[in-house]
């Protein structure tokens, strides 16, 4: 790797750490009014919903995701 593309990868690094923690900040702002049972569920909801897009993209991509890990992630 040269050194533009190193500079390159950390200014992205950078950018994405500023977005994620905006993005955090506003949820947490969000969530104040919200009951615990509920940010529980959201998480819930929200976790399931990468992992299903996450299991169709490999699949797409001629990747196996594991039947154990399918399992273990809904029992979980």
């Amino acid at each position: 790797m040269t050194w533009w593309q190193v500079f390159l990868i950390a200014v992205c690094v950078l950018c994405a750490v500023v977005v994620v923690a905006s993005a955090l900040a506003i949820l947490a702002h969000w969530l104040e009014g919200v009951r615990k049972r509920d940010r529980y569920v959201l998480a819930a909801i929200f976790n399931l919903t990468w992992y299903c897009i996450v299991s169709l993209v490999l699949t797409a991509n001629d990747k196996i995701v594991p039947d154990s890990l399918t399992v273990a992630w809904f029992a979980a």
